[in-house]
């Protein structure tokens, strides 16, 4: 649950949420890879950020299964650490989408190598 729907806390990114989603949504590759890196969806499609708050995001994704067919789900990605402002966010965020990539990159080259050994 994020810390917006809970009744007795105030997050300090509530009133840039906008900005953050338009952030990050801005980047539809870097969502895919985040719901195949973090959810371990090898067949994720499509991926929107629904919800940013001082502790995480929320990202809902389109999932493939072995039969084709498409489901809606949902997972929560927390930082490693609360964040107070907007560019703290921002670089969360970006080191999400760097982990996710290099992690991605990592499975795909070996893949690559598996293939043609």
């Amino acid at each position: 649950m994020s810390l917006r729907n809970r009744k007795t806390t105030t997050d300090p990114l509530s009133p840039h949420e906008s900005t953050l989603l338009q952030h990050i949504n801005s980047q539809p590759d870097t969502l895919v890879l985040f719901a195949q890196y973090f959810a371990n969806s090898r067949l994720a499609a499509r991926a929107t950020v629904t919800e940013v708050d001082s502790a995480g995001l929320t990202l809902q994704y389109v999932d493939k299964n072995m039969e084709g067919q498409l489901a809606q789900k949902e997972i929560r990605i927390q930082f490693d650490g609360p964040v107070r402002d907007v560019e703290s966010a921002k670089r969360k965020i970006d080191a999400l989408g760097k982990e996710a990539k290099d992690a991605m990159g990592m499975v795909c080259e070996r893949a690559m190598r598996d293939a043609s050994a």
